[in-house]
């Protein structure tokens, strides 16, 4: 069977894979003729065909052709994130810049970007940090926020009931093919303090279709200790008429504060209280005695957070530790069941006398 140099041309045909087939008008397919002879010189192939199919049996003459073809593995968004504070406080707002680029040319521009993701997470012990570790990282009060740009907004998650707050953030133009997103946050007042070589991570993800890019802030910070307590109500604590010399195991010594004290606290606090060192009548004045033997117009006093006159401590006026706690949840530890107790020196002058009684949390 012969050929042209022209119709190999046009079909893109390599002579050296021409081949000569026949087909079986039984059972098909195409079948290839034995004893080939590809003929170069004179543009033939021949063959031999079994006499048997040769009933109208059709042939052609086939061969190999190559096309080319090509792809790019584009690379995912480069990601740096910068946070210049080495330590932060709760309740007060921190600002990060997470930097967002992918690579020039074909046409490739910040607008394939589908979502930015930034986490600040309490690891407790320290180091670099894994993107494993980032993907592991869920919004938590006490250990972790995530804030969320899904191509059009921001939003922040730290999980419910949370003082973690998003401040003003702003994305850079998509046209470019670099840019930088500005994000603001306030770190809740339960956000764990650290200490030893724990650390707050700081990292972010840009995700685009050529997947998702990942970095973080080498520096990582420290996480400052935070502590509030509150009183439920103001409170007046009147002994009444207590007579003079009065011991703390006098009926008429113990008072109940009336009110709950509550404690907000990302890690361990003490519980103290304090009076002034001299509560003052009308003419009079009586002085604070801090060993619990008050003599003429002095008076001592105790505090307890139960009902439990042996476990009471002396206050001062510095301040007095009577209770120690943890890190509590963002509604706190509250404590109801708190009461003075007071003594009397003798003599003492006649006359009522007030005074305050402070209560403070402080690191423990």
């Amino acid at each position: 069977m012969s050929y042209t140099e022209a119709d190999l041309a046009a079909m893109g045909v390599k002579e050296d894979t021409l081949k000569l087939y026949y087909f079986k008008m039984t059972d098909g397919p195409w079948t290839l003729a034995s004893n080939q002879i590809r003929d170069t010189e004179n543009n033939t192939v021949t063959g031999d065909i079994p006499a048997s199919e040769l009933t109208g049996t059709p042939l052609c003459i086939g061969g190999e052709a190559t096309v080319t073809g090509q792809y790019e593995v584009g690379a995912p968004p480069a990601v740096t994130v910068t946070f210049t504070p080495t330590e932060m406080d709760p309740t007060v707002e921190q600002t990060v810049t997470v930097g967002v680029s992918v690579p020039a040319g074909d046409s490739r521009t910040l607008a394939e970007l589908t979502e930015v993701l930034f986490k600040v997470w309490y690891d407790d012990d320290g180091g670099t940090p894994a993107d494993t570790e980032f993907d592991n990282a869920a919004a938590d009060t006490q250990l972790c926020a995530v804030i969320t740009w899904d191509g059009t907004s921001f939003s922040l998650d730290a999980g419910a009931g949370t003082t973690w707050l998003l401040g003003t953030c702003t994305a850079p133009t998509l046209t470019g093919t670099s840019g930088d997103f500005s994000l603001k946050f306030t770190p809740g007042k339960v956000a764990v303090e650290t200490a030893g070589s724990a650390r707050w991570q700081i990292a972010a993800t840009a995700t685009s279709e050529y997947l998702t890019g990942f970095g973080y802030d080498a520096e990582a910070a420290a996480m400052n200790w935070y502590g509030e307590m509150t009183l439920g109500s103001a409170v007046n604590v009147d002994w009444g008429s207590v007579p003079a010399g009065m011991d703390f195991d006098n009926t008429k010594a113990k008072q109940a504060l009336g009110t709950t004290i509550t404690y907000i606290s990302n890690g361990d606090y003490t519980e103290l209280s304090k009076s002034s060192a001299a509560w003052t009548g009308s003419g009079n004045t009586a002085a604070l005695n801090e060993n619990g033997t008050p003599e003429s117009n002095a008076f001592s006093l105790k505090v307890y957070n139960a009902d439990t006159l042996l476990s009471a401590q002396l206050l001062t006026a510095d301040g007095t530790q009577f209770d120690t706690g943890d890190i509590t949840d963002e509604t706190g530890n509250s404590e109801s069941d708190n009461y003075l107790w007071l003594k009397l020196g003798t003599p003492f002058s006649q006359d009522t006398y007030s005074g305050s009684i402070t209560f403070i949390i402080q690191p423990g």
